[in-house]
C-alpha cells in the first residue's frame, strides 16, 4: 500500500468517522479494506487502529506539507 492511500484511509476516517489516526492505523484499515474486498462472505476482518493523529497534525493533515511532499487527495 502506498503513502498515498494510508493518508487519504486517515483523512477518510476523520471526515466520516470524526476519529483522528496516524498513518499506521490508517494503513491498518485501508489494507483491511482491501481484505475485505477479496474475502469470502460473512467473513470477519479485524484490525487495530494502534495511533493517534495528534502527533501528525503538522505532517499528514497539513495539506501544504502534503502537496510539497507529492501527495494529493482525491476528495471525490
Amino acid at each position: 500500500m502506498s503513502d498515498q492511500e494510508a493518508i487519504g484511509m486517515c483523512h477518510r476516517l476523520a471526515g466520516e468517522t470524526s476519529v483522528l489516526v496516524g498513518g499506521s492505523s490508517g494503513l491498518n484499515v485501508a489494507g483491511a479494506l482491501r481484505v475485505a474486498q477479496m474475502a469470502e462472505p460473512d467473513s470477519v476482518i479485524v484490525t487495530l487502529l494502534c495511533d493517534s493523529g495528534i502527533k501528525y497534525l503538522s505532517k499528514i493533515y497539513n495539506h501544504s506539507y502534503l502537496a510539497e511532499q507529492g501527495i494529493h487527495l482525491n476528495h471525490g
